[in-house]
């Protein structure tokens, strides 16, 4: 057994994504200018399982019921959605890992991925 930490982050391709309309909390994520197919989702739920801890099982379930709504385009793999991001066929994907997103970040001649960290704490169950 091995215990491990990651840090998730919002990927951002700049130039399809103006600074102040990206998400920063995860109930941006839930806003209806977000609604089909805005945003890219592992299909594998590494980072919103994550938020169970926090947030406890049904407001983590109530949560991703709401994200399933909004009709992302849904993915596997850091660097399979990091690639179609870079490529600009999205602008966002929720909850890439850092390391991912940073060795991204290098392989980007335009310079023009950057990521944003999302607020743990700031989902409220309705």
């Amino acid at each position: 057994m091995s215990v491990i930490s990651g840090l998730s982050v919002i990927l951002i391709i700049g130039s399809l994504s103006a600074e102040d309309k990206v998400p920063t909390k995860w109930d941006d994520f839930l806003k209806p200018e977000f609604k089909g197919r805005k945003f890219v989702v592992d299909l594998r739920p590494f980072a919103l399982a994550a938020l169970v801890p926090s947030w406890g099982l049904e407001k983590t379930l109530e949560f991703c019921r709401k994200l399933a709504a909004q009709r992302p385009v849904w993915g596997i793999g850091n660097t399979r959605i990091n690639t179609v991001v870079t490529a600009g066929e999205y602008p966002l994907y929720l909850a890439s890992t850092f390391n991912a997103v940073k060795r991204a970040m290098s392989k980007d001649p335009s310079g023009d991925l950057n990521y944003k960290i999302i607020e743990t704490y700031s989902y409220e169950s309705s």
